[in-house]
């Protein structure tokens, strides 16, 4: 890749509009040159032209995608996707979910090879905070693979039992690369995922992930489980530090907690909940970045560069 440009693409609804500022803040204290995408289902007009006008500062730019009927984009997505069939937002609504804290926007991210025209995209859950630059990673050599991604600390670990009994479809078999049993490991977590969108598109990885999905009801971490089922076997494992999963139950090398680069907030347990406030080392990282105004992180990037 020969650009310098970062392109990252974030879902998010109006019921996360702090950490997701939060996100943005901890994307523009450590990187310019930034495209953000936002796919949205109901967030503020004027809290999106805010946002817009502060990432503007860094020389970062914001472009939402409303996942809505009358959004054009939406409109071709669908006779494209699911033709003579129920529309995108309808699907997404019937997609497995298990998980209390999670919606059924987490199913956008499949969505994101086709709503985003760009060769190489960096999803980020919005309860994750950025702790470093991202160049490195946005440009790692990616060896052919669909998508890089990080372990998921407890469902990789071989003590844990996480397998399905799949009894897959003819039709399905080019989609699904886990055929079922035991061996369900490597597994990643999702919420940090850098895609290869130019291999994506020609492998119609929505359209896979969407038919998976309406056909797999009954797993139980949602479209993880998807992305593992599609992918299994087919993703580049990355530097741990770029998904550093806080949990108070989990041990960590002292190089993730000496640097983690992304940290990701996973469970119900968020710190902007005040019981949980301090639940990890980890959490009052994510303080420190929503504790900063726009004009603090502008000084800041300033005296960086002087």
């Amino acid at each position: 890749m020969t650009t310098n440009k970062i392109n990252i693409a974030l879902c998010a609804d109006k019921n996360y509009l702090e950490p997701l500022e939060t996100l943005l803040k901890s994307i523009c204290y450590h990187n310019s040159q930034v495209h953000i995408y936002i796919i949205h289902t109901d967030i503020p007009e004027d809290w999106l032209i805010t946002q817009a006008q502060n990432l503007a500062k860094f020389n970062n730019h914001l472009s939402p995608i409303w996942l809505n009927e009358a959004n054009p984009d939406i409109q071709r997505l669908n006779q494209k996707i699911m033709p003579n069939s129920l529309a995108i937002n309808e699907i997404i609504k019937q997609l497995p979910n298990k998980l209390k804290h999670v919606n059924e926007l987490t199913y956008a991210r499949f969505l994101i090879p086709e709503l985003i025209q760009e060769d190489r995209v960096l999803y980020l859950d919005s309860d994750v905070v950025v702790n470093s630059s991202l160049s490195n990673l946005f440009h790692v050599d990616m060896k052919c693979c669909p998508i890089a991604a990080i372990d998921d600390y407890n469902l990789s670990n071989e003590n844990t039992p996480h397998w399905y009994v799949l009894n897959t479809p003819k039709e399905l078999e080019s989609c699904i690369s886990y055929r079922g049993g035991e061996n369900f490991k490597p597994y990643f977590n999702a919420g940090v995922i850098l895609w290869d969108l130019v291999k994506c598109r020609e492998e119609n990885m929505t359209s896979k992930l969407l038919a998976t999905a309406l056909y797999c009801s009954d797993v139980l971490y949602a479209d993880q489980d998807i992305l593992n089922f599609v992918l299994f076997n087919r993703w580049l494992r990355i530097d741990v530090r770029y998904n550093v999963q806080a949990h108070y139950n989990f041990t960590f090398l002292p190089l993730v907690t000496e640097s983690p680069l992304i940290i990701h907030y996973i469970t119900d347990r968020k710190p902007w909940i005040p019981e949980y406030k301090d639940e990890t080392i980890f959490h009052p990282v994510y303080h420190h970045y929503k504790n900063l105004t726009w004009q603090s992180i502008q000084e800041y990037c300033l005296s960086k560069n002087q």
